[in-house]
């Protein structure tokens, strides 16, 4: 068994304890120490006093035999909480839920959440930090941090850039290259090939504009 800290303490974070005892339940893997968090809803009373806040982000020291589970859902924020604790030398979990279909042909890189019934594709490469909570095709490329909302869908041949971030229910068509730094708006069906930077809504009309929603980067993984 693991000793796992999540890091966050928002919605998407008690979404993955959830996970994490789903996983439990089909062959224990994990003992779930708490959270970590500079803010956020109260913990305690929300898991009926089962878990609580352990202290802040930056204030915690990583002991050798923890892990970390990203539980932040935005980029920005997976950004700077894994830069902080990875500059002390922290580990972070890959999570993968039991109704996850994973091709034994992708590559998954670390502190990685894969939602229930999502799906990763033959010879699909995820970054860093990515939250699928949907469908990645075949022989996609997604760089760091990236954030797939419920029931996204990539075709084939995709690629993201770092620090993108899908609303709920957007479809992307094969081949197509979707730059860093963008934000795609809730059901939106992306066409054609995507600037970094850039606002994307409509279905299936593309308009771009500039992502306030500013994305500095990525730690080294």
């Amino acid at each position: 068994m693991r000793d796992l800290i999540i890091v966050g303490a928002g919605s998407a974070a008690r979404d993955y304890l959830q996970f994490v005892k789903d996983i439990n339940k089909v062959s224990p893997t994990f003992i779930i120490k708490g959270f970590i968090a500079d803010s956020g809803v109260d913990i305690k009373k929300l898991t009926d006093g089962e878990y609580d806040i352990l202290g802040t982000v930056d204030g915690w020291v990583p002991d050798k035999n923890e892990e970390f589970l990203m539980g932040a859902a935005e980029p920005a924020a997976k950004y700077v909480l894994a830069g902080k604790l990875k500059a002390k030398g922290a580990r972070f979990a890959t999570l993968i839920h039991p109704s996850a279909v994973i091709s034994e042909y992708a590559e998954i890189g670390e502190g990685c959440i894969v939602c229930p019934f999502s799906k990763i594709g033959a010879n699909a490469s995820v970054g860093g930090f990515v939250t699928v909570d949907g469908y990645i095709g075949h022989d996609n490329y997604i760089e760091d941090f990236v954030t797939l909302s419920t029931g996204t869908r990539l075709t084939g041949y995709v690629s993201v850039g770092s620090g993108t971030f899908f609303g709920a229910m957007c479809c992307v068509k094969p081949h197509t290259k979707i730059g860093g730094n963008c934000f795609v708006t809730i059901g939106s069906t992306v066409v054609q090939d995507i600037p970094d930077n850039s606002y994307v809504k409509g279905t299936p009309e593309i308009r771009t504009t500039q992502n306030k929603r500013k994305f500095d980067g990525g730690v080294q993984l």
